[in-house]
Formats: structure tokens, C-alpha cells, sequence
């Protein structure tokens, strides 16, 4: 979990939380597969870390922001992609849809989601998007990394289950 903002707390950006039930296997499996991406794991109980990360939030900026998913980094604020440290070029296109799948990890984007989000127009017909991720899926691959867009049947696309 990365929180950013400068300046006073009312300037942070919005905090993502993801609530797991330990007594159930499937969101355990979630938790570690987080864990093993680099994100910070707070427990409900432990109330100091919680304030620790806000308050430690206050000084980041967003130019130190980047979001990293099994090996792959995106820096939105350099529009900038590396596959275990290595430049990948992407399109514009290729790029927003990376982005929005990697800022929403534990979400599937519907199709007109993707379109509004990557092309600001809804009206983008689903063979577009298509393509779109299969040239990602292909670029991320060939520089060695995972398959990071997964087609949702009928609904959209969501970022690809690690491992």
C-alpha cells in the first residue's frame, strides 16, 4: 500500500485498503501474493503502524511514487516503464492501460472503463481494446516479464495473478 500527498493531510491522495479475512485460504493466497510484490502489510491491531505510515505519507512526493506488480515498475510521474530494471517503450495507449490495471490491482476494468480511462471516449469498440492488450501483454513479455493484462469474459480486463 503507497499513500502520497505534500504538504497538510487534507492534500494526501486517496488511500487504498484492502480489508482480508485470515480464516479464509483464498485471501490468504491474496495477502502473500502482496506481500511477495513489495506491498506493505498493516495489521488491524497495530494501531502505530497505521499512524507511522500516515504520517510518513506526508513527505513523499509524487515524483517517488512508482507502482511495481511482479517485477514490472511504472513511474506515472515520468510516464516511464521498466521490466526488472530494464526501459520498455510503450505507447501512449499501451502505457495508460498498463497504468490503469496496475492502479487498480484487485479490479476488473470494464470495457468502457478502459475506453473512457485510455482513449477519454467511450466509444471504442471492444476489438480496439482487445488489441491494445495484447500488444502490452506481448511488449511486457518480450523484455521478460509477466502477462499483465487478463481478459474478464464479457466484462473487461484485470491485472494478471502473479505467479
Amino acid at each position: 500500500m503507497t499513500i502520497q500527498g505534500v504538504g497538510t493531510p487534507a492534500s494526501l491522495a486517496p488511500i487504498r485498503v484492502l480489508v482480508i479475512d485470515r480464516s479464509r485460504a483464498a485471501e490468504c493466497k491474496i495477502l502473500v501474493h502482496l506481500e511477495n510484490a513489495g506491498h506493505q502489510i498493516i495489521h488491524a491491531r497495530d494501531e502505530n503502524a497505521v499512524i507511522e505510515l500516515l504520517l510518513g505519507s506526508v513527505d513523499e512526493t509524487p515524483e517517488d511514487q512508482s507502482l511495481i506488480y511482479s517485477g514490472v515498475s511504472v513511474e506515472p510521474e515520468h510516464r516511464t516503464v521498466h521490466v526488472h530494471g530494464t526501459p520498455v517503450e510503450l505507447s501512449r495507449l499501451e502505457f495508460e492501460f498498463l497504468l490503469a490495471l496496475i492502479e487498480t490491482p484487485m479490479r476488473v476494468l470494464t470495457h468502457g472503463e478502459l475506453a473512457e480511462r485510455v482513449w477519454g471516449n467511450y466509444d471504442v469498440g471492444l476489438k480496439a481494446i482487445s488489441v491494445l492488450a495484447s500488444r502490452l501483454r506481448r511488449r511486457v513479455i518480450e523484455a521478460g516479464g509477466p502477462r499483465v493484462a487478463e481478459a474478464v469474459h464479457g466484462v473487461g480486463y484485470r491485472l494478471a495473478c502473479a505467479g
